[in-house]
């Protein structure tokens, strides 16, 4: 993990993106980031893949931040 915050919102930024499926457990971890922009740019980015694992993580996060 970088130790800059705004390097870690651009990496997940860029991973969702490049929509590639490889970057899924990265944004997935991403949800625990301390800074919430990052928790927030990494749900945005999770949302454009069509994937179980992507909407379960998100509903989750979603749940924890009610």
């Amino acid at each position: 993990v970088h130790h800059n915050k705004t390097v870690r919102f651009q990496v997940a930024w860029a991973l969702g993106e490049i929509r590639d499926r490889r970057a899924i457990p990265g944004l997935i971890a991403m949800l625990n980031d301390e800074a919430d922009d990052v928790q927030q740019i990494a749900c945005e980015s999770l949302e454009k893949f069509d994937d179980d694992d992507a909407r379960s993580a998100i509903d989750a996060w979603r749940r924890r931040k009610e």
